[in-house]
């Protein structure tokens, strides 16, 4: 029994180091095979990107007048001042002299106490009968001189001298002289009546009657209401749609729609581009085109009020004519100029000229075709390539 002992442990001493020996083999074993054999993961479908569903429009090419805005005050064509050119005391004023008040032409303003003016008229009257009286007596006497030389039996001319000549041109210039002065008193007489150059309007009187006036002194001051104008500024891109030149006057007469401007009732006249001024702004090189309002005071004769002088106005003045263009929604068109088409169900960005441009429509002529599909559907930084469909419902032509 004794001997067996020392047996026994020596074999529990080989198992302790072999157990750990082999459980370390295992492992090393297994991390090897899932090393060499990893475990294979299930790929999953990538969700399907959902397809953009936009509404379309088929482009059509059509014909399109440009339509170029623009603002302004509205001036006369003529104001002035009514001046007198003479001297003397205000005896009457006529009856629509006062301020705001309309009148016509000829129409009697002033009267200046006209008795010295017909005082000196009588004077040059006389002064005209004496001076016709003296050529005759001077005619009379150059005969006789004459008669008297051919008496004596002389062959030759007496001459200017003995035939009293010189004295017959001095009558004649007297006379001249005296008619001339006849004209001036009655020219001065005829001023003492101060009447209305043209139709129109008082905007200021500054005399009464009484008041002393002398030649150069202010009377009123008024404007015709026959024509009003109004100076637009039109920037390059608006000349262009002009065709505006110094060497052609054909835009001259294009017709032109002025409006009030007025929130409550917005009143219109008809105008037309009456001229355009010789020189560009130099701050801004803008050019000012004039529009002339067409007979105005036919718009108060037919019940319709007219313009303020200063009153600011928008025109609208009709440019040029465009053939083959297309005429799209103005949110269709973004950044750079660009469109956004729809082709065999991808999206393709487009860049675009742009003839014009307002709040509702632009007006392009080229980078699209006739019958491509113009996307309404605003997409914002949509990229080319973008798989979308067209809204059947609501596809409508241009």
């Amino acid at each position: 029994m004794l001997e067996n002992i020392p047996q026994k442990s020596l074999g529990r001493k080989i198992f302790n180091i072999i157990l750990p020996l082999c459980i370390l083999l295992a492992a090393v074993f297994v991390s090897r095979y899932f090393f060499l054999n990893p475990p294979e993961e299930k790929k999953r479908r990538a969700p399907k990107r959902p397809v953009l569903s936009v509404e379309t429009l088929v482009l059509k090419p059509q014909e399109y007048q440009v339509s170029i805005n623009g603002f302004g005050t509205v001036q006369p064509s003529s104001i002035g001042s009514v001046v007198s050119q003479v001297k003397g005391v205000i005896t009457s004023l006529g009856d629509n002299v006062q301020s705001g008040s309309f009148f016509e032409k000829d129409e009697l303003f002033f009267t200046i106490d006209a008795r010295d003016y017909q005082a000196a008229l009588k004077i040059t009257e006389a002064s005209l009968s004496e001076a016709k009286a003296k050529l005759v007596e001077e005619e009379a006497r150059s005969t006789q001189a004459l008669l008297n030389w051919q008496r004596l039996g002389k062959g030759a001319d007496g001459g200017d001298l003995v035939l009293r000549k010189p004295y017959l041109a001095t009558a004649r210039a007297a006379v001249l002289s005296a008619e001339a002065k006849k004209e001036q008193a009655q020219l001065a007489l005829e001023r003492t009546h101060i009447k209305a150059p043209y139709a129109g309007r008082v905007l200021e009187k500054s005399v009464d009657i009484g008041q002393f006036v002398s030649a150069g002194t202010t009377l009123a001051k008024i404007y015709a209401t026959q024509d009003f104008e109004v100076r637009v500024p039109l920037n390059h891109r608006q000349q262009d749609l002009l065709d505006l030149s110094q060497e052609s006057s054909a835009t001259f007469g294009i017709r032109v729609e002025i409006q009030s401007g007025k929130e409550t009732t917005e009143e219109k006249w008809a105008g037309q581009i009456f001229r355009t001024e010789a020189i560009l702004d130099p701050k801004n090189q803008q050019l000012f085109v004039v529009v002339r309002l067409d007979n105005s005071l036919k718009h108060q004769e037919n019940g319709r009020s007219l313009p303020r002088i200063g009153q600011f106005v928008r025109v609208s003045i009709q440019g040029k004519v465009f053939s083959n263009v297309f005429l799209i929604p103005s949110h269709t068109l973004y950044t750079n100029n660009e469109v956004i088409i729809l082709d065999d169900g991808k999206l393709t960005r487009r860049q675009v000229s742009v003839i014009d441009r307002g709040k509702e429509f632009a007006v392009i002529d080229s980078g699209v075709v006739a019958g491509e599909q113009l996307v309404l559907t605003s997409l914002g930084a949509v990229t080319t390539g973008t798989e979308a469909v067209q809204t059947v419902s609501k596809k409508r032509e241009h």
